[in-house]
């Protein structure tokens, strides 16, 4: 009987042990496959801040906008710089029809050189290169039936309209990129 319990006691310790350690194995792997879609994932470096101001310590995601181009300009090895700036849902409309971008953007014309997402209609070159010119998803664009052309009163954004000039298909793959509009900055 004492032969018995120890052999169960022994099996169930394996047993954890051996579904802890894939587990890790599984998560690491995850975390390893995270933004490996992009073409160039292994020259993609994200700028991040850790600041400590009369004892709080700020830790995020954010830079001033003025520090992309600045480190293009003063730094050789940095080849090109995209800012994005998450705007959360925005409204955009055709005519009568209206419908909600959510997980939306402000970004640079470098953003389609950096990443790869395959543009569908509408040239990658050409996006985001005027003010306020703004690449949809394609459930936006099915939506409104059209490559082009949805315009947009932001409000915020100096009430000025958005003139479409394209929209993009977002990877299925884990990333970074989870955005479905990108709009040029204003600036």
């Amino acid at each position: 009987m004492k032969g018995k319990v120890f052999s169960i006691i022994n099996i169930c310790g394996l047993a954890m042990g051996l579904s802890a350690c894939i587990l890790i194995a599984l998560f690491v792997a995850d975390e390893f496959s995270y933004d490996q879609y992009n073409s160039k994932a292994d020259r993609i470096f994200r700028v991040v801040y850790d600041v400590h101001l009369n004892g709080n310590a700020f830790v995020g995601n954010y830079a001033p906008p003025p520090m992309g181009p600045t480190l293009v300009a003063e730094y050789p090895p940095i080849e090109k710089a995209v800012r994005l700036k998450y705007e959360g849902d925005i409204l955009v409309g055709k005519g009568n029809e209206r419908v909600i971008e959510s997980n939306a953007v402000l970004a640079d014309s470098t953003l389609f050189d950096i990443f790869t997402l395959p543009m569908i209609a509408g040239d990658a070159g050409k996006a985001l290169t005027a003010p306020y010119s703004m690449v949809i998803s394609e459930r936006i664009a099915k939506v409104f039936q059209q490559h082009g052309g949805c315009r947009q009163d932001p409000g915020h954004l100096r009430s000025s309209y958005l003139e479409g000039y394209g929209y993009h298909d977002l990877p299925d793959q884990r990333g970074h990129e989870r955005y479905t509009g990108c709009f040029a900055f204003p600036f």
